[in-house]
């Protein structure tokens, strides 16, 4: 599975793992959002 885009927290880049995330699809559309609860496709 390989995603067509990421929504993200920035706080996430704030850790090892979403640096890594970052990195290995940094190809991908990172959408930054608020929080979790604001991705418009699951409201």
């Amino acid at each position: 599975m390989y995603p067509a885009k990421i929504y993200y927290e920035p706080e996430a880049l704030n850790y090892e793992s979403g640096r890594m995330l970052r990195k290995k699809y940094s190809n991908v559309e990172w959408i930054e959002i608020e929080n979790h609860n604001s991705i418009p496709e699951f409201q």
